[in-house]
């Protein structure tokens, strides 16, 4: 069966390159004939070739890295003039695998795809920009920050997953405004993902007020990043607060057995539900304890 389905396989390899002769070595069949005409008419848009298209993507993953590189540029020039979004998805997902290195050149090309009409194209191309290296992708810090109100939360993510790899000096107040915004955001991912980012800015950027509404979301996580966050707080900025920290601790979500245990001891056996407990409810006591420390 597995036999039969791999000379299947080559088949449609060698229908895709039909230059090419012989049924073996798929990834030397298509690298040769990756260029600008063959990748198109390999994954066309027709839902009548969506076999086809799906064989396409699957042998062109499985080139190697060095191979893929070799054919960077017919590649990126794919990227900016193909009409059809899955073009564009699979080539972006085909340019992951380069070095990242290799990339920087072409940047200027692979720009405006985060302005793309289709929001699978912004996220691939967001999580490509991704890899840039820090210093590289600081000067398109401007291109970012407008994606975090993208009204897709993937776009949402991968905008903050691209923020992240900022060094927190490349993140202004604007930046930060922005992430404030993002703690709101009804998608839990997405404020879990602001908030972590915001952990790693300045707290002089912050407002202990605009956290606040997180220690009542429904998520634990949320909780605990928020409770995380709020504790680099100074006392003068939380002691306003105690009474809301104090309200925290005394919710019906954090009542059980692990809930009660002192910081160092996480029981053996604790279910997922204790531990989360227990995880917020230390939070908590770490920010009240912040609140009543020597000077406030």
């Amino acid at each position: 069966m597995d036999r039969e389905k791999r000379r299947a396989e080559n088949r449609d390899v060698v229908a895709l390159c039909p230059d090419a002769t012989g049924a073996r070595g798929s990834r030397r069949l298509v690298l040769p004939h990756l260029h600008d005409g063959e990748l198109v008419r390999a994954l066309p848009p027709n839902r009548a070739s969506r076999q086809m298209q799906h064989m396409a993507e699957k042998v062109m993953q499985k080139l190697e890295p060095r191979a893929l590189a070799l054919q960077i540029e017919p590649l990126v020039r794919i990227c900016a003039r193909a009409d059809v979004a899955e073009v564009r998805k699979s080539v972006l997902r085909l340019l992951d695998k380069i070095d990242a290195a290799l990339l920087l050149q072409h940047m200027p090309t692979l720009l405006p795809l985060l302005s793309d009409s289709e929001h699978g194209v912004q996220r691939y191309a967001l999580e490509l920009l991704a890899r840039l290296p820090p210093e590289a992708l600081a000067h398109q810090s401007g291109a970012l920050l407008p994606l975090l109100a993208h009204p897709h939360r993937d776009v949402r993510r991968a905008a903050l997953g691209a923020l992240e790899r900022l060094e927190p000096r490349a993140l202004d107040d604007r930046a930060a405004a922005a992430l404030l915004q993002q703690v709101q955001h009804p998608t839990f991912e997405v404020r879990r993902d602001a908030l972590r980012l915001l952990g790693s800015l300045d707290t002089r950027r912050l407002e202990v007020g605009a956290l606040l509404p997180l220690l009542r979301d429904e998520n634990w996580e949320a909780r605990w990043f928020a409770l995380e966050l709020l504790s680099r707080f100074g006392p003068q900025a939380l002691a306003p607060h105690l009474d809301a920290f104090l309200l925290l601790l005394a919710d019906d979500r954090l009542e059980g057995e692990a809930g009660f245990l002192p910081h160092s001891r996480a029981g053996r056996g604790e279910t997922r539900k204790d531990r989360e407990r227990r995880l917020v409810r230390d939070a908590a006591i770490r920010v009240i304890e912040s609140c009543t420390a020597t000077g406030s």
